[in-house]
This record gives C-alpha cells, sequence and structure tokens, in this order.
C-alpha cells in the first residue's frame, strides 16, 4: 500500500477491498462498523440516501389516473405539464389547432346525399370553374365520358356475332369451317373428265424409311423418282402364274420336302443300276470306286497270296521306319483317353503312384507323397506332437557314450552324448549367450550397470556381486535398489568400520537360477544408492528372446 498526492505513480501493491453477501441485511447502530454489503453476484449494493430519487416505473398498460415518476410530459401554453394522453388502444392523441382540418371520412358505400362533403375524389370542371365529385353507377364503376377518341370495344355477346350477307372482306382472313372436320374435294367427280386443279396426293421421300408403331400416322413413301413404295401387308400380294413368262434367276421351293430327283445321267454319261452292299457294281455308280486309295495312293492287293480281295498292309512306326524284325511295332499305354508318357530327357516310363498295394497314397503337399514309418513286426510309427495317448511302438532315439569328448568343427553332426549310465549330457547355456560387466559406483542416483541390448533380446541376470568399501570409523547402512526400468528389487547393506572390530561391511553375491528375467527386451539394468557409498558391482546375464 502506498499513500500520495492525487494522479500519483501507481503503487506497485494494494489492499483488495471485498465485501459480505447477507441474505439478511444487517442493522447497525450509531458508532458500529461493518464490511461493504454485496448481493449473489458480487455486485456492491448502493443506496442513495437522497437527491437522485429513481421515480416510479410502469409496466406497459398499467392502470394509473394521477402517474407519477417517469413518465411522457408536455407543457401547455400557461407552463403547466401534463402527461401525454393515449386512447383505448394506446395511440397517442393529437389534435392539430391550426392548418390541418381533417374533413369528413366516409366508410365505404356509406349515404353521402347530394352535397358530400369531406375527403373525396374530385375532379376540376374547367367550363364552370368548379370542383366536383367523381361520379360512379350502381356497379360502382366510374362514370367516364370519352370525346373524339378511337376506342377498342367489348361486344356485350361471347363470341362476337357477324353477318356476312351483304359484307365484302378485302385481304387475309383465317376463317373456321362449319363441319369438324373440313371436307375437301376437287374440281372433277371419280370417274369424271380432268377439270380445274383436282386434289393432288404426293408422298415423301426419305432416305431412311421412317419406322412407326400400332395407331401412327406417317406420310406415304415415295422414291427419288416419285414412284409409290408399296409394300404387302398381312395378306400378300396375290399373282398368278399360269400365264407368266419368268425370266432371270428365281429361288423356288418343291411342294414336297425334301425334294424328290430322279437322275438317270450325269454329265451326259449314263449311269448304272444302283446296287446292295456287297455286290460288285455293273456300270458308273455315283460316288462309289472299284479301288481304295490312301493318302493319294491306290492300295495294291496281296503279292504273296492268291487269296482275290486281300489288301497288301505294310506298317510304319511312329518314328517314321517300316516296322521289321530289328525295328518293332510300338505299342501306346492308355486307359481309352490319356496316353501314358515318357520323360523326355531320358525316354525314362512316367509313372503315378496313387496308389500301394490298392490303398491310395495320401500327399503331405502337392507333388509331395506323405510317407509313415513301420517297425520290424509292421507296427506304425507315429504320434502327435501334443499331450496324447503314447503310441503302442515309438521310434527310438539313441545316444553313444564316450570316455574321450568328440571335438567337432563347424558344420559336422555328432550322435548324441550320454554317461556310463545313459544319463544325456546336455549343456544349457552357449557361450555366446552370456555378458558381464564390472561398475565402480560412488555416487546416488540411477547408475548403468547392464547396457541394453539388441531390439527383442531379454538379458535376465544369473550372477549379482555387489562389495562395498568400509568406513573409517562410521558404521552406515544404506540400501542399493536394482531395476531394469519396470520392476525394482531392493537390498539392505552397512558399510561396517575398521575401528571396530565387529563391524565388518556387507557384502551380497547371489547366483540366480533361474535368472532373474528382465521385464522387456533390450532394456538396461541399473542401480541406485540410498546414500553415496564406494561400491563395486559385478553382473552376469544370459541373453535370450521371448519363447
Amino acid at each position: 500500500m502506498s499513500t500520495g498526492p492525487l494522479n500519483s505513480s501507481a503503487p506497485t501493491t494494494a489492499f483488495i477491498i471485498g465485501g459480505v453477501y447477507n441474505v439478511t441485511s444487517p442493522a447497525p447502530t450509531p458508532g458500529q462498523a461493518l464490511p461493504l454489503q454485496i448481493d449473489a453476484n458480487g455486485n456492491i449494493l448502493v443506496n442513495i440516501a437522497a437527491g437522485a430519487a429513481s421515480g416510479t416505473q410502469y409496466a406497459d398498460g398499467t392502470t394509473q389516473a394521477t402517474p407519477t415518476g417517469t413518465v411522457a410530459l408536455g407543457k401547455n401554453p400557461t407552463n403547466i405539464l401534463h402527461s401525454l394522453s393515449l386512447d383505448a388502444s394506446g395511440n397517442l392523441n393529437v389534435n392539430v389547432a391550426v392548418g390541418g382540418g381533417g374533413g369528413v371520412q366516409f366508410a365505404d358505400n356509406a349515404i353521402s346525399g347530394a352535397t358530400p362533403t369531406g375527403t373525396l375524389a374530385m375532379g376540376w370542371d374547367s367550363v364552370n370553374s368548379k370542383v366536383r365529385a367523381l361520379k360512379v353507377d350502381a356497379n360502382q364503376n366510374l362514370d367516364v365520358n370519352i370525346q373524339n377518341a378511337t376506342l377498342a370495344v367489348t361486344q356485350s355477346t361471347s363470341p362476337w356475332v357477324v353477318s356476312l350477307t351483304s359484307t365484302t372482306i378485302t385481304g387475309t382472313v383465317a376463317v373456321t369451317q362449319s363441319t369438324s372436320p373440313w371436307t375437301i374435294q376437287g374440281d372433277s367427280a371419280s370417274g369424271a373428265v380432268k377439270a380445274g386443279n383436282p386434289v393432288q396426293v404426293g408422298g415423301v421421300f426419305n432416305t431412311a424409311q421412317p419406322t412407326v408403331t400400332t395407331g401412327q400416322t406417317v406420310e406415304a413413301q415415295a422414291t427419288a423418282r416419285g414412284a409409290l413404295i408399296v409394300a404387302p401387308g398381312v395378306d400378300g400380294f396375290a399373282v398368278s402364274l399360269a400365264s407368266t413368262t419368268i425370266t432371270g434367276t428365281v429361288a423356288v421351293t418343291q411342294s414336297t420336302s425334301p425334294w424328290v430327283v430322279n437322275i438317270t445321267q450325269l454329265a451326259s454319261t449314263i449311269l448304272g443300276t444302283p446296287q446292295t452292299f456287297g455286290t460288285a457294281p455293273t456300270g458308273v455308280v455315283v460316288g462309289t470306286s472299284s479301288d481304295i486309295y490312301a493318302a493319294g495312293t491306290r492300295v495294291r492287293s496281296n503279292q504273296t497270296t492268291t487269296a482275290a480281295g486281300v489288301v497288301d498292309v505294310n506298317v510304319v512306326g511312329i518314328l517314321g521306319v517300316t516296322n521289321s524284325v530289328t525295328n518293332g511295332l510300338f505299342i501306346s499305354i492308355t486307359d481309352g483317353t490319356t496316353k501314358a508318357g515318357v520323360i523326355v530327357a531320358t525316354t525314362a516310363l512316367k509313372t503315378d503312384m496313387s496308389s500301394i498295394a490298392g490303398t491310395a497314397t495320401v500327399a503331405a503337399i502337392a507333388g509331395v507323397q506323405k510317407v509313415g514309418i513301420s517297425g520290424a513286426a509292421a507296427a506304425t510309427l507315429d504320434a502327435v506332437i501334443t499331450a496324447a495317448t503314447a503310441p503302442a511302438n515309438a521310434l527310438a532315439t539313441l545316444a553313444v557314450n564316450n570316455t574321450t569328448p568328440p571335438s567337432l568343427t563347424t558344420g559336422q553332426s555328432v550322435a548324441a552324448q550320454c554317461d556310463y549310465e545313459g544319463s544325456l549330457f546336455v549343456k544349457p547355456i552357449r557361450r555366446a549367450q552370456t555378458v558381464s560387466k564390472g561398475t565402480a559406483i560412488t555416487t546416488i542416483g540411477a547408475q548403468t550397470i547392464l547396457a541394453a541390448q539388441a531390439a527383442g533380446i531379454f538379458a535376465d541376470i544369473s550372477n549379482l556381486i555387489i562389495t562395498v568399501a568400509p568406513g573409517a570409523t562410521a558404521d552406515v547402512a544404506f540400501t542399493v535398489t536394482l531395476s531394469d526400468g519396470t520392476n525394482s528389487y531392493v537390498f539392505n547393506m552397512d558399510t561396517g568400520a575398521l575401528a571396530t572390530a565387529t563391524a565388518d561391511p556387507t557384502q551380497i553375491n547371489i547366483n540366480f537360477n533361474p535368472p532373474l528375467p528382465a521385464t522387456t527386451a533390450a532394456t538396461a539394468w541399473t542401480l541406485n544408492e540410498s546414500s553415496a557409498q564406494s561400491i563395486n558391482v559385478t553382473v552376469v546375464a544370459v541373453l535370450q528372446k521371448a519363447s
């Protein structure tokens, strides 16, 4: 808070003045102090004691014979104020004292008498220099007397009635025939001598003739030379060929089906009588020959026998060489549809092992046969990898006992090794799957004791060794917290004191079996002291993937 003259510099600090909200206003006595009063919205309540009367505020439509307060007032010539008055509809009453006579207002269709006065539509009589009210007839139409003008008039009857008995019409007139449709006729009757200008009938030429549907109208069609185009209807054209000569090529249909033809000669050669099958023909027979031809060459008869009609047969192999003792006839193996094939590169016969001893073979995948193993006693050696009843027979896996263990190089294989009692030798961890790190810590705060491994690799701690340097005289107890970023493990430790023989420092040496698992892959292990002591940490971890 600061003090100073008016308009001095603003203070750097100031008191905030508040108020109190009371549902019931306080009633202080003289000499008593009380806080400022505010309403429920925080506004300061103010009461003006004198000089600022707000008057009475009236709602619209309030009945009040002697209104006081804020109303609209007017002053008369004697300087007396009066409130403005309204009629029953709330309209301001106005009396125009001078220069604003309103006259008499007539309602529509009111009786005015012979000499109406007031606000009417008036006109000036220029002949008599008088102003007169406009007149209307009984139908309220304005009476108008038009002089020296051409008017468009409407006949009282509809349509107009015009008599042309003695009227001469000139020019072009559009007329309507009394009959419907119009009757049109030429100058001469049918069969009479042509006279005047008979009514002509024409046709329309169209490059592409129109297509109409039932009930539609279309012009008669003509050729480019004006010839009328005629097409047969449902009944067709009636044509008689009794005395008609037909020229050109005509397609005809025989009355019987199929056509009956009796040929006695062909190409001026008399044909012989047809014979039944197996009988030698006499004369020329259509479509037969006494000789048999193969590939254009007449087949000869057997030269080594005397039997008549025996064909000399010479079979040529599929390689194009005539069959003989040294070149035998090749036989194709087929099921009547498909022939057995050979492998092109080796000419070996292709086989399809679709069954064994009549039982259909099973394919593990397309083209790969599924093979089952049977033991010496013909028992099937088969089992599932899930939990199920063990088979009666199974394939045994052997292990070898060697007093001198084998020494393998990359890519070599060897039998499983066992001791003299048959127990299988197992090495649980590869050397490449372990990692170790030593860290010295002297300050508090999370210190990395094993860095994060590659993506997907978990570093599970198998060994943890923590040693602490002893204190000189003071024996300090503290804790260390091991964390993988998700889970934390707390160990209690003590520095011991060199001056006190019984106060030996705490040493931690833990072998985790199984290893202490990291919660997530690719995460670092940290160690944090509760107080700054000199400690050394050694950690060994096994690297593995989630499985």
